[in-house]
């Protein structure tokens, strides 16, 4: 049943039914009945000599055709032609082969030989028609279809792809007027009703098209859809109590109809009984007979609607209770909900739904790079190592996927082991420079962790080949080479850029203060850092200690005693720190 949120507009109409029909008849007839060689028929006489070649070829082709070798029936189809140009059973099996071949215009123009040679035979003229159709070329069906139908007026079976072809030209007029002499033929069937009924709405004639529902419903009163459509049809034409009445109708014959329910909350939410409408959507939700993919547009509609909205929000949560109860083995249904929660801030909770859909439905990528990206923002690196590894076992191709495991394993501080999922993943990736980067800056980074540092700067140079302008790789490749006191010229150089791009953060001003105290330029060195402490470095245990440092370079020792004091206090200070304060003076 169509839900209400759209115009009613006629779908295109299908008849694989009836054209199934029709060319499984064919097929049968065909294989049932070898097709004459029409030996004799034409004006072309052969002497008794060719006669017998060209009916040996003709068996022998046959013979083949029916053993399934179709490249020797082909030859001797075409052996047999050369000796006897008129015979259109050969051009018909011929047009056959072409098209078993994939050569389509051969295929129609043997088949259209076949046809001038013999243009009573049904066979012959039913083929070229479906080749005609097969390949889009609907006039040419029309007319080779209405060809079939002056030589078999009382042959249903080749009305309906008469009438498909006529559709898909636009001519819905004659289209409808074939269905009706097909109609007459083989009687009022359901399916030719429906058919009518659309036609009729699709050329304006809407008064036709219920006539023809009532006549099917009262052939069939308890079919509940055809009920449905009769409604529908009733709130677009703007009759709207007939629509309700007709809604009623259905429910008087299945009371716990879930889709009814639903169309019911769609037509009372239109009409603006939004009361009614939650109680018919309450009853369609918690009813197995709608379909999950139907509750979960709803719920997604929901989604949107409840954006800032506490009432709608508090209602969308209510149905989704509902779903969790009536359609709790259903993955989706654990998504949606864990979407809800998502976006609440309830990662936990969401985790927990996301984990029963892949329990449910494993094969969801999206969903399992849902449930990583919770973990890695969650930092719950020992989970995000165990799931992105199963993971892995069914996207061994997911570039992501080896990100989110080589940063559970830089996190666990297992350095070889990020390496290698970094190393692996970064093959996977397909134009994403951006990935690219992040890649090579976890390389950089885990290279570094274990001492290799010429690895490590290669990852970095990499990454910034790549994104130059990325002021946390400029920051922290420089700060690293200032460790080292290595490279501190192309140190100074990046970690400028970094606070040309942020100027006022505070550890990429430390980063520059402490590669000129690096470099012995102490004053420069005591400027910036001021600076980092004037934009909130107070904080950091780390710029307090480097201020410290400098001021003793400076000569400001008292001073500096008094920043290593209060940056022991705040913590994340270097290991000589005690004896900096002790000795009052600095140490490396």
């Amino acid at each position: 049943m169509i839900l209400r949120n759209r115009n009613y507009k006629l779908r295109k109409v299908v008849y694989i039914g009836f054209l199934v029909f029709a060319t499984s008849c064919a097929a049968k007839k065909t294989a049932n009945s070898e097709v004459s060689s029409g030996f004799g028929e034409g004006k072309h006489k052969l002497d008794h000599k060719q006669e017998i070649i060209f009916k040996t070829l003709f068996h022998e082709a046959n013979k083949f055709l029916v053993i399934e070798d179709y490249k020797k029936a082909f030859d001797k189809f075409n052996e047999a032609v050369l000796i006897y140009p008129e015979c259109a059973a050969c051009y018909y099996q011929l047009s056959g082969l072409y098209e078993f071949q994939g050569q389509t215009s051969l295929a129609i123009s043997t088949s259209k030989k076949s046809v001038e040679l013999n243009p009573q035979n049904t066979w012959f003229l039913l083929q070229l028609s479906y080749l005609y159709q097969r390949n889009g070329k609907h006039k040419e069906a029309v007319e080779s279809f209405k060809n079939l139908v002056a030589i078999s007026p009382n042959s249903a079976e080749y009305y309906f792809p008469l009438a498909e072809s006529q559709l898909h030209l636009g001519n819905n007029k004659e289209a409808l007027a074939t269905f009706e002499a097909a109609e007459k033929i083989i009687g009022e069937s359901a399916e030719l009703s429906m058919q009518k009924h659309r036609l009729y709405l699709e050329i304006g004639q809407s008064d036709k098209a219920i006539l023809e529902l009532t006549r099917l419903i009262d052939a069939h009163p308890d079919d509940v859809a055809l009920w449905g459509v009769l409604a529908e049809l009733y709130e677009e034409i703007g009759e709207i109590e007939r629509a309700l009445e007709t809604y009623e109708k259905i429910l008087d014959i299945e009371p716990q109809n879930g889709l009814v329910r639903l169309s019911l909350y769609d037509y009372y939410r239109y009409h603006g009984n939004s009361k009614r409408a939650k109680e018919e959507l309450r009853i369609a939700m918690a009813s197995k007979d709608v379909p999950i993919d139907s509750k979960l547009q709803i719920m997604l509609n929901f989604f949107s609607e409840s954006e800032g909205n506490l009432t709608k929000r508090k209602e969308a949560y209510d149905y989704l209770e509902i779903m969790s109860v009536v359609n709790s083995d259903e993955s989706k249904t654990h998504t949606v909900y864990g979407d809800f929660l998502y976006r609440e801030g309830k990662a936990s909770e969401a985790l927990k739904k996301y984990r029963r859909a892949v329990e449910l439905e494993p094969d969801h990528y999206s969903i399992w790079n849902q449930i990583m990206l919770i973990e890695f923002e969650n930092q719950l690196n020992e989970d995000l190592l165990i799931d992105s590894k199963k993971a892995l076992e069914l996207y061994p191709t997911q570039p992501e996927v080896y990100y989110f495991q080589g940063h559970a394993n830089m996190q666990l501080k297992h350095f070889e082991q990020a390496i290698e999922s970094f190393n692996t993943g970064k093959g996977f990736i397909v134009d994403n420079d951006m990935l690219n980067v992040e890649y090579y800056n976890n390389l950089g980074q885990a290279y570094r962790e274990l001492k290799q540092h010429q690895k490590s700067d290669e990852s970095f140079e990499l990454a910034l080949i790549l994104d130059p302008r990325n002021a946390l790789i400029l920051n922290n490749y420089s700060y690293y080479l200032s460790l080292r006191k290595t490279s501190l010229e192309r140190a100074e150089e990046m970690s400028k850029s970094a606070i040309e791009i942020m100027p006022e953060n505070t550890s990429f001003l430390d980063t520059y203060g402490w590669i000129l105290f690096q470099q012995e330029k102490f004053m420069e060195s005591e400027k910036w850092l001021s600076k980092a402490i004037d934009l909130g470095g107070s904080n950091s245990g780390t710029i307090l200690e480097h201020y410290g440092d400098v001021l003793s370079k400076i000569n400001r020792v008292e001073e500096a005693v008094e920043f290593w004091i209060k940056a022991k206090e705040i913590g994340g200070t270097t290991n000589q720190i005690e004896n900096k304060i002790q000795h009052k003076k600095y140490y490396e």
